[in-house]
């Protein structure tokens, strides 16, 4: 029952990641030297996805609640750096401490956490090419949420166990896969607009 839920809530997330693709391909060509503005308008755009994600989230007990803000923030880290994936991580930490609840802590482990990984990546990313492999990408998405899973101690009495059991495997499953599609989404489209960009060059 866990992992259907799971997959219902992510069919709406992944048509969100689409949209953020679509506009963050969008961005890339108005601003290809990614300066502030681009940094900017990124991790509003990212932080956006990633609060209307958490407004429609799998809900598996009061206050315990399951969406894709592992996944959106840590590509945005992965790709952007470090202040795109900041100014999205604090939109959806207000968000989170808002929408209350005793899962409240996990939620902003789960933020920071994704955040920090995303952004080692990053700099790995800038270093070698094999982090821009798709074995590399779907090995961060597990990552990821393995540390997601390890976070769920921090749920209080017996919810830990109730959650632990309930959707932990779906999430080892699901979401290092919708982080590795995501991912080659990206990658694909920044291979796409270097290509035009080089053969723009050659024809002038």
């Amino acid at each position: 029952e866990g992992g259907f839920m799971i997959s219902m809530a992510l069919v709406y997330n992944i048509s969100l990641l689409i949209t953020l693709t679509i506009f963050r391909e969008a961005l890339l060509r108005i601003f290809p030297k990614r300066g502030t503005l681009y940094s900017l308008l990124s991790g509003l755009l990212f932080g956006f996805v990633t609060m209307v994600g958490m407004m429609t989230p799998l809900k598996f007990l009061p206050g315990i609640i399951f969406d894709g803000r592992s996944i959106v923030l840590g590509v945005a880290g992965l790709f952007d750096g470090p202040l795109v994936a900041v100014i999205a991580a604090l939109m959806a930490a207000t968000l989170r401490v808002s929408q209350g609840g005793q899962g409240t802590v996990m939620g902003l482990t789960v933020i920071s956490y994704s955040v920090l990984m995303g952004v080692l990546w990053y700099f790995w990313r800038k270093r070698s090419p094999l982090a821009n492999r798709p074995g590399s990408f779907y090995l961060f998405g597990l990552l990821v949420h393995l540390g997601m899973v390890f976070l769920m101690v921090t749920l209080p009495g017996k919810s830990f166990s109730a959650v632990l059991k309930g959707v932990a495997l779906p999430v080892m499953i699901i979401y290092p896969l919708v982080t590795l599609l995501l991912a080659i989404f990206f990658e694909g489209g920044e291979s796409r607009i270097r290509s035009e960009a080089f053969l723009a060059e050659s024809e002038r």
